[in-house]
C-alpha cells in the first residue's frame, strides 16, 4: 500500500488515520492505527525558516551563549593563566572509538543477515503451508529463536562493553545502536511476517515480498516502522547536511562545557573530603537545575533534530516529524506523547498494540510500554557508567505517576511543566555525578561484591558529615 494512498483529510496531526464511527462505538473492534508517512519538515526546521520571531530568539540564544563562553575564557585566563572548556571530556569519553566502530560494523553485518534468515522461514512456510501442524511448530520454534536472539544481543553487547572497558561516549554509541538495530529487526520481522501469515494460496491475493535494498535503506533511515517505500525528497541539500554536522560537533562541545564548568565542580571532591548535607543537596535541588535543563535541551536537539535530519537529508527521507512541539506541553503526559515520535510510534505499533490484542487491556499495554522503557533505559545507564544506579528510573516513575494525575489546565500550566522538567533534570544530573565521583574517589574494597553494583556508593562510603 502506498504511504500516500489515503486522503489527507482522514489523517490526524500525528500521521495516523482517524478512527471510524464503528471503532468509536465499539473500541474492542479497533484495528491498528497505521502510520501514514508524508513529506513534511521537522517542527524546528519550519520555525527557523518561516517564523522571524523564532529566528530572533535563536540569535539571542546564540549570542548569549557566545558571550558566556568568552567571559569564562577571559576569567580563566586572567585568574589561572589557562583556558579549559572541558575539551578533555571529549578525549576521555570518546577513547577507543575505533573499537566501537568495529563492533558497530559487526552488528550491522549480523543485522543484514537477518533478512536472509527471515527469507528462509518464509520460503519453507509457504512451501508447506497446507501442513497446519508443521506450520504451528515451525512458527513457534522461530518465534522462540527470535526471542533468544534479542536476549543474546543485549547480553553480548553488555559483555563487550565491559570486556573492552569502553568509556562513556563510545559505550553509549554501541549500546544505543544495538537497541536501534534490534528495534529495526523487530519492526521488519513483525511487518513482513504478518504478510506471510495472512497470505492465502490459490487466490488472487498477491504476496508482496520485501527486497534487500529496501531492508538496508530501512536500517539507515531515521524511522522505526518498516515500510517497503517511504516518501522521498527530490534532492540532497548539502548545505543543510553541513549545517546539521556542525550542530552535532557544536552540541558535543557545548555539553562538555556545561558539565565541566557547572555540574562536575559541585561533587568532584566528594570522597576526597567530607561533604555536609547542605553541600550535597544544594546543587541537586537548586544550583544544577538550569545547567541540567540545558543538557536536556542540547541532548534533545542533537539527537532528535540534528542527527535525525542529517540522515533524513542524506537518504532523502521525506517524513521528518521526529518530534512535535513538546515545549508547549501543559502536562507531563502530553510531553511523553510528543517528545520522541519515532520511538513512540514503534512502542505503539509493536508493544502496546500487540499486548492490547493479547490481553484486551489498555492498562496492560501501557504498563508493558513503561516497564520496557525503564528496563532499557537502566540497562543503558548501567553499562555506560559501569554501575547500577536507578536515579533515572525513580525520576521517570515519579513523572509517570504525576502524568496520571488529572490536573486542570490553566494559564500557568506550561510554566509548571517547565519547572518540573528543570527541577528533574537538575536532580538526575546531580545524583549521577555524585555517585560517579563517590565510586572514583572512594572505590569499594570488594569490587566483585553485588553491593558494589546495587547500593549507592555516595551513601555507604561514609563521606557525609
Amino acid at each position: 500500500m502506498s504511504p500516500n494512498s489515503h486522503s489527507t483529510n482522514t489523517i490526524t496531526q500525528n500521521g495516523y488515520k482517524k478512527k471510524t464511527t464503528e471503532e468509536k462505538i465499539h473500541p474492542k473492534s479497533q484495528t491498528l492505527r497505521e502510520k501514514q508517512f508524508v513529506i513534511r519538515n521537522s517542527v524546528l526546521t519550519d520555525l527557523f525558516e518561516k517564523v522571524p520571531s523564532v529566528v530572533t530568539i535563536q540569535s539571542v540564544f546564540g549570542a548569549t551563549t557566545i558571550s558566556l563562553f568568552l567571559s569564562i575564557i577571559l576569567k580563566d585566563y586572567l585568574e589561572i593563566g589557562e583556558v579549559t572548556l572541558g575539551i578533555y571530556l571529549i578525549r576521555a569519553a570518546f577513547r577507543k572509538l575505533h573499537i566501537a566502530a568495529l563492533l558497530w560494523i559487526c552488528y550491522l553485518l549480523v543485522t543484514c543477515s537477518i533478512f536472509y534468515v527471515f527469507q528462509l522461514w518464509a520460503v519453507v512456510r509457504l512451501k508447506l503451508i497446507t501442513n497446519r501442524k508443521f506450520i504451528k511448530i515451525w512458527d513457534r520454534s522461530w518465534s522462540a529463536a527470535l526471542l533468544v536472539f534479542y536476549i543474546l544481543c543485549f547480553r553480548t553487547t553488555s559483555t563487550l562493553v565491559e570486556y573492552f572497558k569502553l568509556p562513556e561516549a563510545s559505550s553509549a554509541i554501541i549500546l544505543f545502536e544495538q537497541i536501534r538495530l534490534v528495534m529495526k529487526i523487530h519492526a521488519f520481522v513483525r511487518y513482513n511476517a504478518e504478510r506471510i501469515v495472512k497470505y492465502k494460496p490459490h487466490t488472487e491475493q498477491e504476496l508482496t515480498w520485501a527486497k534487500f535494498n529496501q531492508y538496508v535503506y530501512f536500517l539507515f533511515a531515521p524511522v522505526l516502522l518498516y515500510r517497503d517505500e517511504y516518501p522521498r525528497t527530490k534532492a540532497i541539500r548539502w548545505d543543510f547536511v553541513l549545517a546539521r554536522m556542525g550542530e552535532v560537533i557544536g552540541v558535543i562541545v557545548y555539553q562538555c562545557f556545561i558539565y565541566h564548568r557547572f555540574i562536575f565542580p559541585s561533587y568532584k571532591d566528594f570522597g576526597i573530603r567530607k561533604y555536609t548535607w547542605v553541600e550535597v543537596l544544594a546543587p541537586a535541588l537548586a544550583e544544577n537545575s538550569v545547567p541540567g535543563v540545558l543538557i536536556l535541551l542540547a541532548g534533545f536537539y542533537v539527537t532528535l533534530h540534528s542527527v535525525q535530519n542529517l540522515f533524513a537529508e542524506l537518504l532523502r527521507f521525506g517524513d521528518r516529524q521526529f518530534y512535535k512541539d513538546w515545549w508547549t506541553s501543559l502536562s507531563l503526559a502530553e510531553y511523553f506523547r510528543t517528545w520522541n515520535i519515532v520511538v513512540q510510534d514503534w512502542l505503539y505499533a509493536h508493544v502496546y498494540w500487540d499486548v492490547y490484542q493479547l490481553t484486551n487491556s489498555k492498562i496492560a499495554g501501557k504498563l508493558t510500554v513503561f516497564l520496557i522503557s525503564v528496563v532499557v533505559h537502566e540497562w543503558v545507564m548501567t553499562y555506560i557508567f559501569g554501575f547500577f544506579y536507578p536515579a533515572l528510573s525513580y525520576s521517570f516513575l515519579t513523572a509517570v505517576i504525576v502524568s496520571f494525575i488529572k490536573i486542570p489546565k490553566f494559564r500557568f500550566s506550561n510554566l509548571i511543566f517547565w519547572y518540573l522538567i528543570t527541577f528533574g533534570s537538575g536532580i538526575i544530573n546531580s545524583l549521577c555525578t555524585l555517585e560517579y565521583y563517590a565510586r572514583v574517589n572512594q572505590p569499594a574494597s570488594d569490587m566483585s561484591s553485588w553491593k558494589h553494583y546495587f547500593l549507592p556508593r555516595w551513601y555507604t562510603c561514609d563521606c557525609i558529615v
